[in-house]
C-alpha cells in the first residue's frame, strides 16, 4: 500500500483513546479511591431501599 494511501485509511479508521494514556499519576489515584468507596457502598448497601437510606 501506498504512503497516501495508508494515511488515507488511518484517516478513515477509528481510533478508540483509553483514559488512562491523558491523566497523571494523582488523577489515577483519586480515580482509584473513587472506585474503592464506590464498591464499599455497593457492597453494604444490596437493595435499592438500604441504597436510599445510606444516601
Amino acid at each position: 500500500m501506498s504512503s497516501s494511501g495508508r494515511k488515507t485509511l488511518e484517516g478513515l479508521c477509528y481510533n478508540r483513546k483509553v483514559v488512562w494514556d491523558y491523566v497523571d499519576e494523582e488523577e489515577k489515584n483519586r480515580i482509584w479511591d473513587f472506585a474503592s468507596e464506590y464498591k464499599s457502598f455497593l457492597n453494604k448497601v444490596k437493595t435499592e431501599r438500604e441504597a436510599v437510606e445510606a444516601i
